[in-house]
């Protein structure tokens, strides 16, 4: 009777121990597919983070352009004001002119209309750059806008990244840890 309590202690210990391997290689396929499935998350947020850098880093460009393409409509608007302002004051010595001239001499008062044309087209000019000026300052607030947005999505993501390294750290898997 001994002989079978060990028989069958025996079978029982066999049988459990194959349980447990069985359970062991359960846990290390789970552990293996969830390591690669982080790993994966972790590669398709470094590819968004690569794209949202790549995209912030266009934004500034044009930024950059935007802002530059403003400062040199802004020195023509000075430009074309300044010319203005030159043209009003000759037409007002033009006029004062006419007034103490005769009032049917045609060269001032041919004068006087090239004067008044000028004008007209300095200042059709000027509403023109002040108008694009108006654009370009509601398009590089906008974005503005943009690059912030980008910014803070960058930084999800940034901490998003950093998580899931943590995580990763704490189930056994960081670079440098050795497995067992």
């Amino acid at each position: 009777m001994k002989g079978k309590s060990f028989s069958d202690k025996m079978t029982s210990l066999r049988r459990e121990l194959n349980e447990e391997k069985s359970a062991k290689a359960n846990h290390n396929r789970i552990i293996e597919e969830l390591t690669a499935a982080r790993a994966q998350d972790v590669n398709n947020i470094n590819n968004k983070l690569q794209q949202l850098i790549n995209e912030n880093s266009l934004l500034k460009g044009q930024l950059s352009q935007e802002v530059s393409h403003r400062r040199n409509i802004e020195l023509s608007q000075t430009h074309y004001q300044a010319t203005i302002d030159s043209l009003n004051q000759q037409l007002e010595m033009v006029r004062a002119a006419a007034a103490n001239a005769s009032a049917n001499d045609p060269h001032i008062l041919s004068e006087l209309e090239q004067l008044r044309t000028l004008r007209d087209k300095y200042e059709n000019t000027l509403a023109e750059l002040s108008n694009n000026n108006s654009n370009l300052k509601s398009q590089l607030t906008q974005q503005s806008e943009e690059v912030g947005s980008v910014k803070q999505q960058l930084g999800s993501t940034e901490e998003k990244v950093n998580q899931l390294g943590q995580h990763k750290c704490l189930s056994g898997s960081c670079p440098g840890s050795q497995s067992q």
